[in-house]
């Protein structure tokens, strides 16, 4: 079965960045989920506000998600982006980790 991970980040004002992933991590997760078929879907939304950015990924499976979030790369992706957070005064908050 299919899994969802759902995360926002919220910004205390407009002109704030929100965290972006740097290019080179955004080929390294393209070749990681994508090319291997382990993610099938990702989106972006930004609120109406401009204050909030929800990110939506749906994984083939649990166990791919898993991999994945467990893997040395993401563990120091995350580690940059709670360096933006802190350094920006933004918060991220996980929505939703389940089946589909």
């Amino acid at each position: 079965m299919a899994w969802q991970r759902t995360t926002k980040e919220v910004r205390p004002n407009t002109t704030t960045d929100f965290w972006e992933c740097p290019d080179e991590d955004k080929v390294t997760i393209k070749e990681m989920l994508e090319d291997t078929g382990k993610s099938i879907s990702f989106s972006v939304e930004i609120s109406s506000d401009g204050l909030t950015k929800t990110k939506t990924r749906v994984f083939d499976s649990e166990a791919s998600k898993n991999a994945f979030i467990s893997s040395d790369f993401y563990v120091a992706l995350e580690a940059k982006h709670a360096k933006h957070c802190t350094d920006n005064s933004t918060t991220k908050s996980k929505i939703t980790d389940e089946e589909i």
